[in-house]
């Protein structure tokens, strides 16, 4: 599961329709997923966009000591707007 919100939502003008739906805006989606080698691969069961429902996505994966290095493609995720151009790297740490 996961949730995500517009960043420093606090500091947004509000002056325009635009800026309020970032303001409130808040998008998420839950399923299962599994790691196999290198491949991360999310199972989408509910997402705020109902057309991914029941998608399959797959993305790279590696742990390096306690850090997990998650990276994904913009048209990974059906973006043809961006396609080939824009990657995402997701760096997560593990803190005990």
């Amino acid at each position: 599961m996961w949730l995500q919100e517009e960043t420093r939502r606090d500091t947004l003008p509000l002056r325009t329709v635009s800026d309020t739906a970032r303001y409130y805006g808040m998008s998420g989606g839950s399923g299962r997923y599994e790691v196999v080698g290198n491949k991360y691969i999310e199972h989408l069961d509910l997402f705020v966009d109902p057309k991914f429902e029941g998608k399959t996505f797959t993305s790279s994966c590696r742990v390096d000591g306690n850090t997990w290095y998650h990276s994904f493609l913009a048209s990974d995720l059906g973006d043809t707007t961006r396609a080939g151009r824009d990657t995402t790297t997701e760096v997560w740490r593990r803190i005990e």
